[in-house]
């Protein structure tokens, strides 16, 4: 009976123990003041609702708040020239150009300014208490110094709709470094804007994706997108970003267009080309101080020779069971303007996000679907820099460990605590009785 409440007392302790260290969730903390000189209503700020936004230039908007806050998650519709944060009597300084950003705290503040230079157009401005930020909470990395794969979708949906599961399982499920190059740019429509990082967010892609100048303008064919685009400047722009991100693998559209845009079918034309010259020492000078790049694998969409069909069908870890190809739903789904519209994600028939091609290699031809076989592990890594010669360095002093990392160790040996203490309390309790035993003997 000792025994037994023993053990029940430690489980007691090791349930406690977990609770404690259960990561708590951050909160949305309401400002209970909101003032600016320059911005006469202020409402649409904490309204949460992005169809709703202040427009300002040159602005200084003040906050306070009952509850200490621990950060600032903005949404933007057009950023400022330049933008920053006075909190605790310092100014944050950014350069970070996402619509989209979450900016952490040093220290829990009740008051805050937002600053910002030129023009801006501000939808929604959350503070959040200390705490593990929530999943809609946008915290965008920068794109990516070297990419395991580098995706080439034309509009913001074409990403989830015609290349499927390849997001959810590379970035989301195996977190590999995926970096999403778009062709045109949705600002006439800054709905699609906001869709475009909802969606990357959703299916685990973190690194902010590159999004150029190029307008998005409806084509038939691919000779009458010739006439609207300059291609040229497109091939330039795409082989720009295969020699800055170097990638592994790239991921393309069907060379015809999906279901026939000319916009589509520009795209894949120009990169087949781009793919080829970015490995060119002699093209292209203008990028030349990236360094060259000959891309291992460059997969297309629908491509009939060398094909793989995928299997977006396996339960994904880092979306509680759900499919790659569940994600990929889920991702478009995010696109709402589009639902209008009759595209779908699907696998099978004409438009199966499954099929692909591998259009050209220089590590051998898949025998299996996976757009990592035949690469090298680690993924290739440019040629280095030659370094200067070493200069001797001064022995530097040892650093402190931060007071915050070390709170960890010492939760984990508090359960490790009770576990030796468990033990050691059974075997004096063991030891007793077989003395008694012995003494009766």
């Amino acid at each position: 009976m000792l025994l037994n409440g023993i053990l029940a007392a430690a489980g007691v302790m090791l349930l406690l123990n977990s609770q404690q260290t259960k990561p708590t969730e951050a909160q949305v903390e309401t400002p209970s003041a909101v003032t600016s000189a320059e911005v006469s209503s202020l409402d649409a700020i904490s309204d949460q609702n992005r169809s709703t936004k202040v427009t300002a230039e040159d602005a200084t908007v003040s906050f306070t708040f009952e509850n200490p806050v621990s950060g600032i998650y903005l949404e933007w519709e057009q950023l400022p020239q330049q933008w920053q944060l006075q909190v605790n009597g310092e100014t944050i300084n950014t350069q970070q150009d996402f619509l989209h950003c979450y900016l952490a705290f040093d220290a829990p503040t009740t008051q805050a300014e937002l600053v910002w230079t030129g023009q801006a157009k501000l939808c929604d401005a959350y503070f959040l208490t200390e705490g593990e930020l929530p999943n809609w909470v946008q915290a965008w990395q920068s794109p990516t110094e070297q990419a395991d794969f580098l995706l080439f979708p034309t509009h913001a949906d074409d990403e989830h709709l015609w290349f499927g599961g390849v997001m959810p399982l590379y970035a989301g499920e195996k977190k590999m470094d995926v970096q999403v190059v778009y062709m045109v740019n949705h600002s006439t429509e800054p709905y699609r804007m906001h869709e475009q990082l909802d969606g990357l967010w959703t299916v685990g892609v973190r690194h902010y994706p590159i999004i150029p100048e190029f307008p998005d303008i409806y084509s038939e064919s691919l000779s009458h997108a010739r006439t609207i685009y300059d291609q040229q400047a497109i091939i330039s722009y795409q082989v720009e970003q295969i020699r800055r991100f170097k990638p592994s693998v790239i991921v393309g559209h069907d060379i015809n267009g999906e279901y026939g845009h000319g916009a589509h079918c520009l795209n894949t034309d120009s990169l087949m080309q781009a793919v080829e010259l970015a490995a060119d020492e002699t093209a292209h000078p203008e990028s030349l101080y990236l360094g060259v790049w000959d891309t291992p694998k460059t997969y297309l969409h629908l491509y009939p020779e060398n094909e793989i069909v995928m299997d977006w069908d396996q339960p994904l870890q880092a979306f509680d069971g759900k499919t790659a190809f569940e994600m990929a739903q889920q991702g478009y789904a995010c696109h709402v303007s589009q639902s209008q519209y009759w595209f779908a994600v699907k696998q099978s028939g004409s438009y199966d996000c499954r099929r692909f091609g591998l259009w050209r290699t220089t590590v051998g031809v898949d025998t299996q679907p996976d757009m990592l076989q035949n690469l090298p592990t680690p993924t290739p890594q440019p040629t280095p820099t030659p370094s200067p010669t070493p200069q001797p360095i001064p022995t530097p002093s040892p650093t402190p460990v931060p007071q915050r990392q070390t709170q960890f160790p010492s939760q984990g040996w508090g359960v490790v605590g009770v576990l030796i203490g468990v033990i050691a309390v059974i075997g004096v309790v063991m030891g007793c009785r077989r003395w008694k035993r012995n003494e009766k003997k």
